[in-house]
């Protein structure tokens, strides 16, 4: 997993891997899953949420420990530069943030946490470091308990879907590049009476027309697709509102864009990759037992209209 694809994803504030708008299953499911984990815990325990992003689950933690006045004391860490929202999710506050801090070398005093948590982070990990940097942290009897992608679930199935359009977008049809050589042909463009006169102009009116059949291509392959209905409205402005900005602007756009698209797609191979099936699951257990951790529990998370979500995954110091 790439550092760096991560650290400009969080920049903006966002909670959760699935953007600042979360799949109804998430707050159907998922969120209650960890309000009853953390409800069981005692009175001021010590919460360690590893890999955690902005912290969807150490807010889960926070909101709990505060409306059942546990006083738990929440710390949280990931390999990336994350950005929390205070002032969007003001339970942070309490939270200890630790960026820039890899799971296979967790800078942190051994024997300290009763429970470390993760959510869709511990997998993308090198796990026998990962595994091991984790159990010198848990204090006898601590317990580790992960949400993992699981290779079937609708998380999986649905990012293979959008990866074809990000590599049809990206490789195999060029979208950025057709897009380019049609600004380069409009050229300047100073005015809207500057617009009416492309018309007339045989290069700019051969570039629209190629990357108007492309569009229209992707727009038939992928008829509901969401990564081709996110291009497009990023490519609007281009023609619209920006379309009288310095042609250098333009192209510093379009590469801006294409850029967050390159990273997307790396995050969704990132993902798929990181899914576990049973073998890697069984694997996992034999590494954690290694580590000291023993498997306490393996089940499959459903949700109640999706269906499969994710591992459920269960370990004891």
């Amino acid at each position: 997993m790439q550092k760096d694809q991560w650290t400009t994803y969080w920049r903006d504030g966002t909670a959760t891997s699935f953007g600042h708008q979360s799949p109804a299953w998430y707050e159907r499911t998922i969120i209650p899953f960890w309000q009853q984990t953390f409800q069981l815990l005692p009175r001021g325990a010590d919460i360690l949420d590893v890999a955690s992003g902005n912290g969807a689950v150490a807010a889960i933690a926070a909101e709990v420990g505060a409306e059942q006045g546990k006083s738990f004391h929440i710390a949280a860490t990931d390999k990336a530069g994350i950005a929390p929202d205070l002032e969007q999710h003001p339970q942070l506050e309490s939270v200890e943030f630790m960026p820039n801090m890899s799971l296979e070398t967790l800078r942190l005093p051994d024997r300290a946490f009763d429970l470390a948590c993760s959510q869709f982070g511990i997998e993308y990990s090198r796990m026998d470091q990962a595994l091991g940097s984790i159990s010198n942290l848990l204090k006898p009897e601590g317990k580790l308990v992960m949400v993992a992608h699981n290779t079937e679930s609708v998380i999986c199935n649905g990012s293979r879907e959008e990866l074809q359009q990000y590599r049809e977008i990206l490789k195999q049809q060029q979208l950025f590049k057709r897009l380019r050589d049609l600004v380069k042909a409009m050229g300047e463009i100073r005015s809207r009476s500057d617009l009416q006169r492309l018309a007339q102009n045989p290069r700019s009116e051969k570039g629209r027309k190629a990357f108007n059949r492309l569009v229209d291509k992707l727009m038939k392959k992928f008829p509901e697709g969401v990564v081709v209905a996110d291009a497009l409205s990023q490519i609007n402005p281009l023609f619209k509102e920006r379309v009288v900005s310095p042609l250098a602007a333009k192209l510093a756009y379009i590469d801006a864009v294409e850029q967050s698209f390159l990273m997307g797609q790396q995050r969704l191979i990132d993902l798929i990759n990181a899914a576990l099936d049973d073998k890697d699951v069984a694997r996992m257990q034999s590494v954690a037992e290694r580590s000291g951790l023993l498997a306490s529990g393996v089940e499959k998370m459903e949700d109640q209209e999706v269906g499969l979500l994710a591992w459920i995954l269960r370990f004891k110091r």
